[in-house]
C-alpha cells in the first residue's frame, strides 16, 4: 500500500510537470490566445511584485522579515524564469505580433525588464521599435535602457534607476550628462526628479538620495 501511495504521487507530480512544460509552450500564434496568455502572466508578475515589496520595505526599515523575503524573492524568480521562457518562444515563433492588446504589450515589456542583463540585451531592441511605434510608452524602453546601462556598471541617461546601499539609503545610479537631464527626461514624459522622489516616498514610503558626486566606481563597491 505504501509502495502504490509513493508511485501515485510520482504519478501526480510527474502529470503536474508535464502540464507545467505545457504552460510554456507557445501552441500558435493566433492573437486572441496569445492575449489571454500573455495578459494573466502579466498579472503573475505584478502580485508577486505586490507580495516582496511591503516584505522587502519592512525588512529595509527593520530587519524583520528576512525568511518571508526570500522565500517570497525565490518565488519571484521562478515567475520570472517562466515568463521569460514563454515570451522567449513566442518571439522566436510568432515575433512580437503588433496587434496584440496594449496589455499584452506591456506584459511582455514587464517580463524583459525583470529579467538579466543577457536577455535585456537580446530584445531591447524590439522595446525600442514598439516603443517608436507608440505600442509601448517612450519611458518603458528609457527605463529599459537605464537598467541595461546600469547592468553593464556604465552612466545611466534618464535616471530611472536606484540601487541600496549597504546602509539601506535607496541611492541614484550614477547619470551621465546631468546638464541636459531635464530635458531628456521630458522627452520621454518622465516627471522631474524631484517628482520622481515625491512620488517614491508617497507610493511605496521609499527615501531616495541623489549624489550627484558619486562616481560609478564608487558606485559599484557600494551596490556589490
Amino acid at each position: 500500500m505504501k509502495r502504490f501511495r509513493i508511485l501515485k504521487n510520482h504519478l501526480i507530480l510527474a502529470i503536474l510537470l508535464i502540464s507545467f512544460s505545457c504552460n510554456a509552450q507557445v501552441k500558435d500564434c493566433e492573437v486572441a490566445e496569445l492575449d489571454n496568455e500573455l495578459i494573466k502572466r502579466g498579472e503573475e508578475d505584478q502580485a508577486v511584485r505586490e507580495e516582496v515589496i511591503p516584505v522587502a520595505m519592512e525588512y529595509q526599515k527593520t530587519g524583520k522579515g528576512a525568511f518571508k523575503m526570500i522565500r517570497l524573492v525565490a518565488k519571484q524568480n521562478r515567475v520570472d524564469k517562466k515568463n521569460q521562457k514563454f515570451v522567449a518562444k513566442m518571439i522566436e515563433k510568432c515575433g512580437w505580433p503588433n496587434e496584440l492588446s496594449s496589455e499584452s504589450h506591456n506584459a511582455i515589456y514587464l517580463i524583459i525588464q525583470h529579467s538579466d542583463l543577457e536577455f535585456i540585451d537580446k530584445y531591447i531592441g524590439q522595446v525600442k521599435e514598439k516603443a517608436i511605434a507608440g505600442l509601448l510608452d517612450k519611458d518603458d524602453y528609457a527605463t529599459m535602457l537605464d537598467r541595461k546601462l546600469m547592468y553593464e556598471g556604465k552612466a545611466q541617461l534618464f535616471g530611472t534607476q536606484t540601487f541600496q546601499a549597504e546602509d539601506k539609503v535607496n541611492l541614484v545610479w550614477p547619470i551621465a550628462d546631468v546638464e541636459n537631464l531635464a530635458a531628456r527626461r521630458d522627452s520621454v514624459s518622465l516627471p522631474s526628479m524631484e517628482e520622481y522622489f515625491a512620488l517614491a516616498k508617497k507610493e511605496y514610503d521609499v527615501d531616495m538620495r541623489w549624489d550627484k558626486s558619486l562616481s560609478l566606481e564608487e558606485a559599484k563597491e557600494m551596490k556589490e
